[in-house]
């Protein structure tokens, strides 16, 4: 791997839910993700495997791009910096966001710890891979007195040097921190996290 060419990226969010319920929203009800963050991933599907399992493939419709707060055409994200140099089937691809489209990101799920409460994305289709040879999301959840600390971890291999470090995308992963964590909060009837506890054997009295 080009020293030149790879990179990795990282950012730390406070958050008011606890590292368990973050952990478990992302790493075992991805399906609930639409639910928690609307704004930012307004639809997954299921490709292949189980949800919860590790080697499952899921599309993330990534909709950030056309909000107002992070919208491509008032420079705070530059999707057309960072991929400019592909092309005009790219570029029209995507031009059909100003339509309402989503950007689909194609992810294995390929690793989770439940001690340490991570959990890593290998992005294997979409738009990136028309300009990273490689890209992983890495999120991790680290217990606090009171709620948690969510550290998001960007790696990559960029195809070309011209391509722009994906600076833009932690503010990303900040706002759909953010928004999952209040509707955690909201909602703490419906995803409220524990421990499974082992069964203790009984002991057999003759």
């Amino acid at each position: 791997m080009s020293s030149s060419l790879s990179g990795k990226l990282s950012i730390e969010i406070e958050a008011k839910s606890s590292a368990r319920s973050m952990y478990e929203a992302n790493a075992k009800r991805l399906y609930d993700v639409p639910k928690l963050c609307p704004t930012y991933i307004p639809k997954v599907d299921l490709v292949e495997g189980k949800w919860e399992d590790v080697g499952a493939v899921v599309n993330f419709h990534l909709a950030h791009v056309v909000r107002g707060n992070l919208d491509f055409r008032k420079g705070k994200w530059n999707i057309f910096h960072l991929f400019g140099c592909l092309g005009s089937e790219v570029i029209l691809e995507i031009d059909s966001l100003i339509k309402g489209k989503t950007l689909i990101s194609k992810e294995i799920y390929e690793h989770k710890d439940d001690e340490k409460l991570s959990v890593t994305f290998k992005v294997i289709g979409g738009l990136l891979m028309e300009a990273f040879k490689s890209f992983k999301f890495i999120i991790q959840a680290t217990r606090k007195d009171t709620g948690c600390l969510v550290r998001w971890t960007l790696e990559y291999e960029k195809l070309k040097e011209d391509v722009p470090d994906p600076k833009e995308m932690l503010q990303f992963a900040v706002d759909l921190t953010k928004e999952m964590d209040a509707n955690l909060i909201g909602h703490q009837d419906l995803y409220t996290f524990k421990k499974k506890k082992k069964k203790k054997k009984k002991s057999l009295i003759l």
